[in-house]
Order: C-alpha cells, then sequence, then structure tokens
C-alpha cells in the first residue's frame, strides 16, 4: 500500500472514530449557550427528511458497541465508497442550495418541499441532490479539471467554474453540462450569479470576469493585479464586494466594469498574511468576510467601510488560532451568521459579530468545510474533505454526516451488527 493511501485511510479511520465516538462527559457549556440563544430565535422550520435521518443515525449509533463500531469502520473501509475515498480522495470546494425563499427566485417553493443541492469538487466531480441531501447522484462533467464553485439561479440554470480557467454550464439542473468559456491557464476559484443573464467570476492573477447574456460572451473586469479573488458576493445587479487572498476588499457600483479596494490590512496583519476566504451577506447592508487566522470583518453600509471582529471569536478550548482557517460565511440577517473551516471549526453569531462562539465542543481536526449552504436559517449543508457532507436542522447546533465514510459505516454497521427486531 502506498504512503498516500495509508495516510488517506488513517485520516478516514480517524474521522469516522470521532464521529461515531462515545460521549466523555466533556465541557457541554457550549451546547446551553447554543440552545438558550436558539429559543430567542424565530427559526424556520425543520427538513422532515434530515431529522427522520438524524434520528436514524443517532439510534444506529447508540445501538453500537466500541467492538461493533470497530467493525464497522473497519469493514466500510473496504466498501465501494470507502475504497473510492481512499484511492482517490475527494476534495468538495463549492456548494449551492436552491432555497426555496431565495430573493431573486420568482416563483417561490413551499417549505416542505425538499431542497436541490450541488456540490463541485475536484476532478470534475458534480454531486447532486434532491431531498435535503439524503441521496446523492454524480452529474456528468464531461470534464477533469478541479471544479472551485457553483451557483444556481433556479432548478434549472446554473454555473461551475474552477482549474484551466474553465466555466461549466447548465440549462437544465445539471442533467447536461456544457463548456461555456475557458479561460486559460488560470483557476477560477468564485462564481456569484444574479439572474439568467448576469453572473461574475472571480479568480488568481487578479481574474474578474462578468456577463450579461447568460455566458455568451465573457467580459474582463479591470481589478487588483497579481491577487488571488476568493469570493464575490453582489448585492445587486449594480453593487458587489470582492474578497483576496492577500486580506483586500473590492468593491465595485457599476455592474463589475471597475472595482475598488476599499479595506487593507493594516501593517502588522499583513506581515501574518491575513488572507480573505468569503465574503456574504443577506440584506446587502449588513456584510461579513472571513478568512485565514480566525480572521473576521464586518460592514454596515454595504461594503463600503470594514471593521474587525477578530478579537470577538472565542475559539474552542486548546484550538490553535493558526489552524483558526474560516472559507466560507453564511449571512442570515444582521445579527446571525455561521462561519465554517479548518478543522472541523464552526463559529456563529446571533449578536451581529459582537461574539462569535464555537458550535462544537472540540471541533474535528480530520475534516475541513470548505464550502456550507443553508435552505433557511436552520437547514444547511458543509461540503468538505474526503468527499463528506455534513447536514444540520438545527442552525448549526449538530451537525451529523449525510455523505462520506461515517454514513457507509452506518449502512454495514446497520446490515451486520445491529440486530433489528
Amino acid at each position: 500500500m502506498s504512503i498516500g493511501k495509508s495516510v488517506s485511510l488513517a485520516l478516514l479511520a480517524l474521522w469516522a472514530s470521532l464521529v461515531f465516538a462515545e460521549e466523555k462527559g466533556e465541557d457541554s457549556s457550549w451546547k446551553e449557550y447554543w440552545v438558550n440563544q436558539q429559543v430567542k430565535l424565530d427559526l424556520s422550520e425543520p427538513s422532515h427528511l434530515l431529522e427522520s435521518a438524524k434520528n436514524e443515525f443517532e439510534e444506529i449509533n447508540a445501538r453500537l458497541s466500541s467492538a461493533d463500531r470497530a467493525k464497522a469502520i473497519k469493514k466500510a473501509q473496504t466498501s465501494e465508497l470507502g475504497k473510492q475515498l481512499i484511492d482517490n480522495p475527494q476534495w468538495l470546494h463549492g456548494l449551492d442550495v436552491v432555497n426555496p425563499r431565495h430573493p431573486r427566485i420568482q416563483s417561490l417553493l413551499d417549505d416542505d418541499v425538499p431542497s436541490k443541492i450541488w456540490i463541485a469538487g475536484w476532478d470534475g466531480l458534480i454531486l447532486f441532490s434532491q431531498d435535503d441531501g439524503i441521496h446523492w447522484n454524480v452529474q456528468v462533467s464531461n470534464t477533469n479539471s478541479n471544479l472551485m464553485a457553483v451557483d444556481f439561479v433556479d432548478q434549472e440554470y446554473g454555473w461551475i467554474v474552477g482549474y484551466d480557467g474553465l466555466i461549466l454550464h447548465t440549462k437544465n439542473g445539471g442533467s447536461d453540462w456544457s463548456n461555456q468559456y475557458n479561460a486559460g491557464s488560470s483557476v477560477l476559484r468564485t462564481i456569484d450569479c444574479f439572474d439568467r443573464k448576469r453572473c461574475w467570476v472571480g479568480g488568481a492573477y487578479g481574474y474578474i470576469l462578468r456577463t450579461n447574456d447568460g455566458g455568451e460572451t465573457w467580459e474582463k473586469s479591470a481589478s487588483i493585479k497579481h491577487s488571488d479573488i476568493r469570493s464575490i458576493h453582489m448585492i445587486d445587479e449594480m453593487e458587489g464586494v470582492a474578497a483576496v487572498a492577500t486580506g483586500q476588499i473590492l468593491r465595485t457600483d457599476d455592474g463589475g466594469s471597475d472595482w475598488t479596494v476599499v479595506h487593507k490590512p493594516g501593517f502588522w496583519n499583513l506581515l501574518s498574511i491575513p488572507g480573505l476566504r468569503a465574503v456574504h451577506s443577506a440584506d446587502g447592508v449588513v456584510v461579513w468576510a472571513v478568512g485565514t487566522n480566525h480572521t473576521i470583518l464586518k460592514s454596515i453600509d454595504g461594503g463600503n467601510d470594514w471593521i474587525s471582529q477578530t478579537d470577538n471569536v472565542h475559539l474552542p478550548k486548546d484550538f490553535n488560532k493558526e489552524d483558526a482557517r474560516l472559507h466560507s460565511v453564511v449571512a442570515f440577517d444582521d445579527r446571525n451568521a455561521i462561519a465554517a473551516g479548518l478543522n472541523g471549526l464552526i463559529l456563529a453569531t446571533t449578536d451581529g459579530g459582537g461574539n462569535w462562539y464555537p458550535q462544537t465542543a472540540a471541533p474535528d481536526s480530520a475534516f475541513t468545510m470548505y464550502a456550507i449552504g443553508f435552505r433557511n436559517d436552520r437547514v444547511g449543508w458543509a461540503a468538505g474533505n474526503y468527499g463528506h457532507v455534513l447536514a444540520t436542522n438545527s442552525a448549526g447546533l449538530d451537525w451529523f454526516p449525510v455523505r462520506g465514510l461515517a454514513p457507509d459505516i452506518l449502512r454495514h454497521a446497520l446490515n451486520n451488527f445491529v440486530e433489528t427486531e
């Protein structure tokens, strides 16, 4: 067995064992805090599909002895999915949920309608679920390039960007994907589409592209040279912000023709390379940007002026702040937001960023969340390394796996080790 496979096997076993670990009486103050916070919130309806899956997961796990759990982990590693994840580890970088209450979707769906979810990953992988993430299918991308971000404006029209300057497009919910544009060797990392006609794309070397005709033509915008655009969020068809890997924030007020630097890291911050990874807003007024070293920035004027909230972050006990890299952020309104990233770190705020508290007692060092997406303020998903997808039905209070080695272990445990009535 190669060293790479051995490392993959060890990491997968570690992750699975942590997911199925028994309670050890750790400090529960973090959970009590979030339970108390959620009592104050008027949250949306939960997903009944996810609730059933979570209950089944917890019930089977509770009935497994330590010995049976070890057997299940070992057997799952030789399963079809286990071997795939070990031989060809999947890195999932982009995630998008067709939100039934998305303001840009004209025909609003009922809350009881399951969400459609797309995830983009390395080696041309596109995953699709139409039942809140319970089951996943692979869509044909016709490429082996690494895919980094995905955005759908409705249930039919979507775009994916990635390595080799690739822009993929679908008009039928991913049943067919076509190569719409190729920007050469540039790595495209982010895309935000306002409707079926207008999209903005960002990537390495300050690459920012835009289209006003659904991708028939793409125009390159002026931007910072030699900078890596990691995230673009358009407030409306004219105004938007972009997060840069070297800590700057750009803003446009002319639909992306020109971008202006509105924030630069200070000198001492620059020495520690506080790179930004994601930016998001729910209302176009309050905007959050997150990045390395648990950097969190906030704007209350649509992205013109920024203040740091990094000192408001309460990291879990014994968590190394240098490992606190945040890859994704979702804002629900002007007070509530969730950020996630390296080593299983999930942070949330319910007071506008006055405090950012962890949503787990002991983050899982074997799992990194590259992308998170929410159907509403309660139901969401996170995608990351080794093909793992987590789900929450409680605004982030509890996360459980819906894809990856852990669910595969659950299936094997159910079929082979647990006596069913």
